[in-house]
């Protein structure tokens, strides 16, 4: 308590430090276990008279009142202050998990297309960690381009910027997850950029598939310092995930475009396609296969044994 014996011997306990109970009903329940029992174990804080405040474990045993001149209570007390912020972080680091599993799995079952699905991620990221906004860029060559954002970062949408000598180059570039706690400090901020929606913090960390680097998830602040190691660990634990989602969704759209492409060129030419499920056994063709065998555009044995006879 930084007070020598000699200086609180027979002056009162308050010189020394002040209780604070944690729940209401403490300083009442040991008041009475004492009188019932003659003891009583539990937990408060005591406030020092430096300001400092100690978790403290007390055993308090009451001594009998036909013991004289000793009647009164001996306290035991152990400090574990530093044992409650162990478990402090315990806890935080299980509803952190709890957060981002929850946040996983709504994202996993949405069956969304691409920008509906962006628009869920960067909801769930500023439910998640407080932020005002939030935006997906995506790298194209020297340029990045945002793709999708929401929030205060709405009017990001569909911008493009260089990289050069930009924070988002410096996180793809580096792989690692870079904060702002100030943009008004920071190298590297496009000022352009973060101004017109009064944007005072930022944090980024790069999505990446496997180890290829292909974007950057930011989220947005109007106040000061507002990401913390807490928000760091989000991001560290959802970057992964998120950008194998997104890489999913990439290349399903480009799938998409391929076979779109594909079957203009196809009618276009009027060649014919088919092709063997094996699978499932079963023969499947484009219509003007059928046209040009003189078969009807219907799966049959006689039409299967009428394409293998090519």
């Amino acid at each position: 308590y930084g007070i020598k014996s000699p200086a609180i011997l027979g002056e009162p306990i308050y010189k020394l430090y002040q209780t604070q109970w944690l729940h209401p009903y403490d300083e009442a329940e040991m008041v009475t276990e004492l009188n019932e029992k003659g003891r009583w174990n539990g937990e408060s804080l005591h406030l020092k008279t430096n300001g400092e405040i100690l978790h403290i474990e007390i055993l308090v045993t009451r001594l009998p009142q036909n013991i004289r001149p000793c009647y009164g209570d001996i306290l035991v007390i152990r400090d574990i202050t530093e044992r409650k912020k162990v478990e402090d972080r315990i806890r935080a680091d299980a509803e952190r998990l709890a957060y981002v599993l929850a946040a996983q799995r709504e994202i996993a079952a949405a069956e969304l297309d691409g920008p509906n699905l962006l628009q869920l991620i960067l909801k769930t990221m500023t439910r998640i960690t407080g932020a005002d906004g939030a935006s997906i860029e995506m790298l194209e060559g020297d340029m990045v381009i945002c793709e999708a954002a929401t929030g205060v970062a709405e009017p990001f949408i569909g911008l493009k910027l260089h990289t050069k000598d930009t924070l988002s180059k410096l996180c793809i570039s580096s792989g690692k997850l870079q904060r702002v706690d100030d943009i008004e400090n920071k190298l590297y901020v496009n000022f352009t950029f973060s101004r017109p929606i009064d944007i005072k913090s930022l944090v980024m960390i790069p999505l990446r598939y496997g180890k290829n680097l292909f974007g950057v998830l930011k989220l947005f602040s109007s106040r000061l310092k507002t990401f913390d190691y807490e928000a760091e660990k989000i991001l560290k634990l959802m970057t992964e995930f998120l950008g194998a989602i997104i890489a999913r969704q990439k290349i399903i759209k480009a799938l998409t475009e391929s076979e779109t492409r594909l079957a203009v060129a196809v009618n276009a030419t009027e060649i014919g396609i088919s092709e063997f499920e094996i699978a499932t056994g079963k023969m499947l063709w484009t219509e003007q296969f059928a046209k040009i065998l003189g078969i009807k555009n219907t799966l049959n044995t006689a039409a299967i044994s009428l394409v293998y006879s090519y």
